[in-house]
């Protein structure tokens, strides 16, 4: 099926959300042109149309697997969110782990079934120094307008200025704290350079994601998770990829 892809401002949604306090136009609106072949999503790309075929490529969702998902680096909960749809539009709830404070308070206002996080998943469990400070907001605006947040170096050296100590939580914490499904839908993760960090040799030995989208050219990365039982399902994009589960 050939889709015709949609990509919806943040500022649009938020608009209409805060005139009618309820997503109901924006649910009517997407199934609506779905019936058209026309996927409409905040997601950047709408990368979340592949995510979405490949949790249902078998004609619908598997009755093993829970509609869950982990979604770290997730913004403001609509802007490039690539849950979204998911959850308002598919039923599906979730964790949204989310370092910046503003961003993190407004996951909380425009995903109500998502347990939203004000940390970073990283390598350790204790507190990190990034480039997560409120004034990128501004500076964003102002200068590049898409940088996003992260604690590589690249990141500090970037905005020296905007350096602020999180709570950093590994990926293994994060499963056995928020009682994770065994088997869920998908994990999306994006944290800016500091994907192979999060995921190790091990991350899915207990708690595994039917799909995992990460944003990645590390080889390294690619093969601990193709390790773990998982193929190369599509590449939506020069810089995503998305691993189905085979086992």
């Amino acid at each position: 099926m050939n889709w015709q892809l949609l990509e919806a401002s943040c500022e649009m949604i938020i608009d209409q959300v805060e005139k009618d306090k309820t997503y109901d136009g924006w649910v009517k609106e997407h199934f609506k042109l779905r019936k058209q072949n026309i996927w409409m999503s905040p997601s950047k790309d709408c990368v979340d149309l592949a995510l979405h075929q490949c949790l249902h490529d078998n004609g619908g969702r598997q009755p093993n697997i829970a509609p869950f998902f982990i979604e770290a680096g997730a913004n403001n909960g609509i802007r490039q969110s690539n849950s979204f749809n998911a959850e308002i539009c598919y039923g599906y709830s979730g964790i949204l782990v989310e370092p910046i404070k503003y961003n993190f308070i407004e996951c909380q206002r425009y995903r109500p079934k998502s347990t939203c996080i004000n940390a970073v998943l990283g390598n350790h469990n204790g507190k990190i120094v990034g480039q997560f400070a409120d004034d990128l907001k501004t500076a964003r605006t102002e200068n590049d307008n898409g940088l996003g947040s992260g604690c590589t170096e690249k990141h500090l050296e970037t905005y020296p200025e905007l350096a602020k100590e999180v709570e950093m939580i590994t990926f293994e914490k994060l499963n056995v704290i928020f009682d994770v499904p065994k088997r869920y839908a998908f994990l999306s993760l994006d944290v800016e350079g500091f994907e192979s960090l999060v995921i190790n040799e091990h991350s899915f030995a207990n708690n595994r994601p039917n799909v995992i989208l990460v944003e990645t050219s590390d080889t390294s990365l690619i093969g601990k998770i193709v390790n773990q039982g998982y193929k190369i399902w599509h590449r939506p994009n020069d810089h995503d990829i998305i691993f189905k589960d085979i086992l």
